[in-house]
């Protein structure tokens, strides 16, 4: 137990495990970094975005996206069913998009308070794993029409269908240098 809180503290100095970390997305992303050094980098540049004083600062944002709510949870006709663990899970998506991307998914004004999605948020959890496992089937099921690989792989589709939400063009692109194939 003394090495495992050595090597997986906050500020270890050992390197991530890169098949792993690799198998969640691009492998430039700060989440899947391997160097400690350029972790740090690329977090210190995000901090001043999550100051406290910078959250209290989008007060206003998480108002605007709680207003949608309450307007939505009005149109509710007595006796109506809301699933307000849906409606709760679509103010924070929409929260947190609309401040990383500048473009909320809006999962609020979806009918079903973005149902879909968030069951396509838990085939991620599957899709991670077999990707990690097969590592060109992740690369053939991206290299495929959308259309096409909705109907093979719903996982590979909500991956997808994440990056266009997100207007990251080439959001994938980084997953499939020849190194990454040997090591994903």
């Amino acid at each position: 137990m003394d090495d495992y809180d050595k090597i997986y503290h906050v500020g270890t100095r050992y390197y991530k495990d890169k098949s792993f970390y690799h198998s969640f997305g691009p492998t430039q992303s700060i989440f899947s970094l391997e160097s400690n050094s350029a972790h740090r980098t690329r977090r210190a540049a995000l901090g001043s975005l999550f100051s406290p004083k910078a959250v209290q600062n989008l007060e206003w944002l998480v108002q605007k996206h709680v207003s949608r709510l309450i307007t939505r949870m009005r149109n509710f006709a007595p006796g109506q069913i809301l699933n307000l663990h849906l409606a709760y899970r679509c103010v924070s998506v929409d929260v947190i998009s609309d401040y990383a991307f500048a473009k909320p998914y809006n999962l609020l004004l979806d009918e079903t308070f973005g149902a879909e999605y968030f069951a396509g948020i838990a085939d991620l959890a599957l899709g991670v794993w077999i990707f990690k496992m097969f590592p060109l089937m992740a690369k053939t099921l991206f290299s495929m029409p959308l259309g096409l690989v909705q109907k093979l792989s719903q996982p590979a589709y909500t991956m997808m269908k994440l990056e266009s939400v997100c207007n990251l063009p080439k959001f994938y692109a980084s997953f499939f240098s020849t190194n990454d194939l040997v090591h994903w």
